[in-house]
């Protein structure tokens, strides 16, 4: 735990208080915080031994290097979309398609319950896209593997310090009363360093696709932040504060509650940061300027609980505006 501990990568473009133990030990007078003086020097080991354990044998060990690579202390330009530190939402997502053991294609995306469409690129070939992802994908933007699994998106006010992001960070209980503790967490598809306020959770215990007036449906109905040997960290106008303590709890079956527009921002357009680490990628230089050129002078950047795409498989297109959005001035 000294080792794992150890101050060697501060974040670039954020304030870090040089006292870390002081840092960790700061909490807020929000709602969504309990009220802590704990440092992390005085944690009840014992009581938290097996979490403890798991953790440094996750960051000594087992992630994979892509995704250490993927969760290095960079944020530029990140946004604060609410004054106070806060979980915005956590609704329960996709559900068995995360994870699809090899071979990975249409057939078996299909039979996991992903929806498949396919594209004629400009070279005349055809591509299926799928938001089902392999096990190979997973392992790569998770750090650790998961079968079938689930994702559930926890959409923070502020962005995380990406090292202090751990799958023992978080507890999701089940509508049945079960604590489930993620396979996986990442930052990922959030990557860009100007994001990061959105990790998402891996697990294929998190729910089915039942209504929650059908006899044996399962979902998520509270995630919360818990202690651990590194406990989470977020960035914020003052330097970090500890997320631990923080809860969302889901009043409706997400299925049905649908997706929610949470936050947007106006700002004059700044690119500083809207790229991320290399091999994250599947659309680059996607930026207001790379888009629109010199015409583009203002961003409007929206927050949502899930992911947005028109059919649950393609982006959305920027000569899509008009196809799912309007502004009233």
């Amino acid at each position: 735990p000294n080792r794992y501990l150890k101050d060697n990568n501060r974040p670039r473009n954020v304030n870090v208080p040089k006292n870390k133990s002081k840092a960790r030990s700061e909490r807020t007078t929000s709602n969504d915080v309990k009220s802590s003086s704990t440092r992390y020097d005085d944690y009840d080991y014992d009581r938290i031994g097996k979490r403890t354990r798991d953790t440094v044998k996750d960051h000594l060990h087992e992630l994979s290097l892509s995704h250490r690579l993927l969760m290095q202390d960079i944020l530029v330009n990140a946004n604060l979309w609410h004054p106070d530190p806060k979980i915005l939402t956590a609704d329960y997502a996709f559900e068995g398609i995360l994870g699809i053991p090899p071979p990975f294609d249409e057939r078996t995306s299909r039979k996991a319950g992903a929806s498949v469409s396919f594209v004629v690129c400009s070279d005349g070939t055809i591509q299926p896209i799928t938001r089902a992802a392999s096990k190979i994908e997973i392992k790569k933007a998770f750090g650790r593997g998961s079968e079938y699994g689930d994702g559930l998106p926890v959409v923070f006010s502020w962005p995380v310090l990406p090292s202090t992001v751990q799958r023992s960070d978080f507890e999701c209980v089940l509508n049945t009363g079960r604590v489930v503790i993620p396979d996986g967490v990442s930052i990922y598809p959030n990557a860009d360093y100007n994001e990061r306020n959105t990790v998402v959770l891996v697990s294929p215990e998190f729910g089915n696709r039942k209504l929650p007036d059908e006899e044996g449906a399962v979902w998520v109905t509270q995630v919360r932040i818990v202690q651990d040997c590194n406990p989470l960290m977020l960035v914020g106008p003052k330097g970090l504060i500890s997320a631990v303590g923080l809860t969302w709890e889901n009043q409706l079956h997400p299925y049905l509650s649908g997706p929610k527009l949470i936050a947007s921002k106006l700002t004059i357009l700044n690119t500083q940061g809207d790229n991320g680490p290399p091999g994250f990628f599947s659309i680059n230089n996607n930026d207001g300027r790379s888009i629109y050129g010199n015409a583009a002078q203002y961003r409007l950047r929206v927050l949502t609980n899930w992911g947005i795409s028109g059919d649950g498989a393609h982006f959305i297109r920027p000569d899509q505006f008009e196809d799912f959005f309007w502004i009233k001035a």
